[in-house]
C-alpha cells in the first residue's frame, strides 16, 4: 500500500498537505472506486489483486470493498457511517461544506472521532463570502 500519511504528516495544515501531494502521482493512472451497485458485480479478490501497490481513491461505502489497498479514503459529512480501517496508512480525506464547514469538523472531530488527514471545503452556495470563509480556512489544521 502507498503511504501518503508519512509524506504528509510533518504538517498538520490541510492546504500544506495538498500541495506536498501535487503531482504525486504524475503520469500514473489513479484508480478511483465509487459505491453503487454495480461494484460488487466484480469480483472482490480479483480486483484488490489488480489493485494492490496502485494510487487507489476509494469513496465512501466503496472504501469497504477495497480497504486493503485504499490509498485515500474520500468522503463528505453527508451519509456519514464509522469505518473500520484495515491500514493506519489509508489517508482521509473529507469534503467540506463551505458554509457548514465549522459544524461539520466539530462532528468529525469531536463527536465522531473519525480520522481527518485533509479537509477541503466545496461551495454549493452561490456567491459565499470569502471574508467569511478565509478565517476558518486560516485556523483549520488537522491532527
Amino acid at each position: 500500500m502507498i503511504n501518503l500519511i508519512q509524506e504528509v504528516s510533518h504538517t498538520n495544515d490541510s492546504y500544506e498537505r495538498i500541495k506536498l501531494l501535487k503531482d504525486r502521482f504524475k503520469g500514473e493512472t489513479i484508480y478511483i472506486t465509487t459505491p453503487g451497485p454495480s461494484l460488487t458485480t466484480h469480483n472482490r479478490e480479483e480486483l484488490v489483486s489488480k489493485l494492490a501497490g496502485k494510487p487507489v481513491i476509494a469513496l465512501k461505502q466503496s472504501y469497504n470493498y477495497v480497504k486493503e489497498v485504499a490509498t485515500i479514503h474520500g468522503m463528505s459529512a453527508y451519509g456519514y457511517q464509522p469505518y473500520d480501517y484495515y491500514s493506519d496508512e489509508t489517508l482521509v480525506h473529507w469534503q467540506l461544506t463551505a458554509m457548514n464547514m465549522p459544524y461539520e469538523i466539530n462532528r468529525i472531530k469531536d463527536e465522531w472521532k473519525h480520522k481527518a488527514h485533509i479537509m477541503i471545503p466545496c461551495f454549493s452556495t452561490p456567491g459565499y463570502q470569502w471574508n467569511v470563509l478565509l478565517p476558518i480556512l486560516e485556523s483549520l489544521t488537522i491532527g
